[in-house]
């Protein structure tokens, strides 16, 4: 009985100890496996990982490599050159937001700046900790306050929309502005471009050099003050989320501004870029409905004559000469593209800054030694036209062919 007892108990220790050894041997043979996924970049194990981890990342937008990759792996787009001239879609100098007069509450916009099938896109941007972003925030620096806000893209379109579009256009024109807003913001991130040091190198600024923005502060008391208008703008953007405009594999340059003279422009005519997508259409639904589309700006003979750097001029109450200042050529917008002045040759753009007219479309007459101009239209001409946006969605017109109409072959795609 005795001898059974103690027969059990050496049984029960080799036991406990062949357990313990095989647990040791578990132990070290996990803590191997750990170190070769870990330190053995080449093993078919950390291989597969990195794979896994590679397919996420790209599902949720944070794909290593070039900026904004096609679907299907297409090649990646060079940068283009810089456009050259004057802002594209929001004009310098003109209204930056509600408060300051600006295209919110009166349709003055514009931004600056020089058919692929629609598809999705990644944008490859790393956050300030050089962590990559599902969703991209942009940094605006707001001029008057000379500090940089940044929020979520779909913030920063919101802002725009409602600094750029009179609240009272239909909920159309304010998709389409929506979604040229958000093209070419995403065009910005896409080509790494900043504002500058002058901007503390923010992506954009708040004004027309870029596009107008409501800042956070402005769009609350928006949201106060007029609260159906902020509501449409909200919807507008919400409609649209994460639509852009592309052509051939790239995000537009999406130039607009904000009244024709019942034409836009060719790009290559105003500004040194020609864009297949920017092209001279008609825009008949100006002249109708906006305020900004015919102006009269007069001043004495000797002044204009000055402006345009013509030296001899016709004596005070002398009628304009047809022979030192006349139109050469005309755009295919009906703009001026060329104008001669005494012995000068000048450019429409340049004609317009130096008389400081809204738009390089119009016409002169004398009348009792006043030069007296006549300006059609408001803006450079150059992509959609925001009162001919609203004129099309008066008539129906959906956002989609309010694009497709100004954009030429653009197609709508999903960022």
């Amino acid at each position: 009985m005795a001898y059974g007892r103690r027969g059990r108990a050496r049984a029960g220790e080799v036991s406990w100890t062949v357990i313990g050894v095989a647990y040791g041997l578990g132990v070290i043979i996990a803590i191997l496996m750990w170190a070769s996924i870990h330190s053995g970049a080449g093993s078919a194990m950390g291989q597969a990982f990195q794979q896994v981890e590679e397919s996420r990342a790209v599902e949720k937008g944070e794909v290593k490599g070039q900026a904004v990759e096609k679907v299907g792996g297409e090649a990646e787009a060079e940068a283009e050159a810089k456009a050259e001239g004057e802002g594209s879609a929001v004009e310098k100098g003109e209204a930056q937001s509600r408060e300051k007069t600006g295209s919110g509450a009166d349709g003055t916009g514009g931004n600056s700046g020089a058919g692929g099938a629609g598809g999705a896109f990644v944008l490859d941007r790393k956050g300030e900790e050089g962590r990559r972003e599902a969703l991209p925030s942009i940094s605006v620096f707001l001029t008057e306050e000379g500090k940089v806000e940044t929020v979520p893209l779909e913030t920063y379109v919101e802002g725009v929309v409602a600094a750029e579009m009179p609240l009272m256009f239909r909920s159309a024109a304010l998709e389409a502005q929506a979604v040229a807003a958000r093209t070419y913001a995403i065009r910005r991130l896409w080509l790494g471009e900043h504002a500058g040091s002058d901007a503390k190198e923010a992506d954009v600024t708040d004004t027309q050099e870029h596009q107008a923005y409501l800042s956070l502060t402005e769009m609350k008391r928006l949201k106060e003050d007029d609260r159906e208008g902020w509501e449409k703008v909200r919807d507008a953007v919400a409609a649209t989320k994460g639509r852009i405009l592309v052509y051939e594999g790239e995000p537009i340059e999406a130039l607009f501004f904000s009244t024709s003279n019942g034409y836009t422009e060719n790009s290559e005519d105003v500004f040194s870029v020609s864009r297949p997508y920017l092209r001279s259409v008609e825009s008949p639904w100006d002249q109708a409905i906006s305020d900004r589309a015919k102006q009269t700006v007069e001043m004495e003979l000797t002044e204009f004559y000055e402006l345009l750097g013509v030296k001899t001029a016709p004596a005070a109450g002398g009628a304009l000469s047809t022979d030192l200042i006349r139109v050469l050529e005309r755009t295919a917008g009906r703009r001026v593209k060329t104008l001669l002045a005494g012995d000068k040759r000048l450019k429409g753009t340049e004609v317009r800054q130096l008389l400081g007219l809204r738009s390089a479309s119009f016409e002169w007459k004398a009348e009792r030694g006043m030069a007296v101009l006549t300006v059609y239209g408001y803006g450079h001409g150059v992509g959609m036209s925001q009162w001919g946006a609203e004129g099309m969605a008066r008539a129906g017109d959906d956002a989609s062919h309010i694009l497709a109409h100004y954009y030429k072959g653009a197609k709508l795609a999903s960022f």
